[in-house]
């Protein structure tokens, strides 16, 4: 019991990790270890243990929290189109694994674009899994949604979905652009 609190406990739920469990979640998330990875080891510890503590009541927020708090960012820079230069560098290093379809920055004009304007934006995305996924289910159904307004710069997600075999909607392509019209789409399809 706290002794600034009289009359009551203190419920887990409303205490603080602890700054030794705060430095290990960190250790964890310096290793690169995904935050359902690490949720999920807190999780499975608490099974062991006899007595529950704050640490097992740690959520996504949490981790998140720390991460930030530790400067241990995913940011490759400050300015957003120098961060998505970097992750598309990053990601050519893959060669065959490269999810990346096909990319126009605003202000440029690549080859394959020209029927771009000058400051659109254009970023088309499939893993070779959902290659895959688009090659054993896209013969029967599949479906396009476009998601606004989840950014400062008002680009549109746009995504191709497919239909698995338990009748769910499985992704198999992103698109990141300024616009939604036929120009955009006619290459996103060109490219998937």
């Amino acid at each position: 019991m706290c002794s600034t609190h009289y009359g009551h406990t203190n419920s887990l739920s409303f205490m603080n990790l602890t700054v030794q469990e705060k430095k290990q979640i960190a250790s964890l998330l310096e290793k690169k270890i995904e935050v359902s990875v690490i949720l999920e080891t807190i999780r499975n510890d608490m099974i062991s243990q006899a007595n529950l503590s704050r640490i097992h009541l740690t959520t996504r927020q949490d981790v998140m929290n720390i991460k930030r708090s530790f400067g241990l960012t995913n940011q490759r820079h400050a300015d957003d189109a120098t961060s998505v230069k970097l992750m598309l560098e990053e990601m050519a290093e893959l060669g065959e694994d490269n999810p990346v379809l096909g990319f126009k920055f605003q202000g440029s004009m690549p080859p394959g674009f020209e029927e771009f304007d000058d400051e659109d934006y254009f970023l088309a995305l499939q893993h070779p899994l959902q290659k895959e996924m688009m090659r054993k289910f896209g013969e029967q159904i599949i479906c396009v949604d476009s998601t606004h307004g989840t950014n400062c710069y008002d680009f549109k997600l746009i995504t191709v979905l497919v239909v698995d075999d338990f009748g769910e909607g499985f992704p198999v392509a992103w698109c990141i652009s300024n616009r939604e019209d036929f120009t955009i789409l006619r290459k996103f399809f060109y490219f998937g």
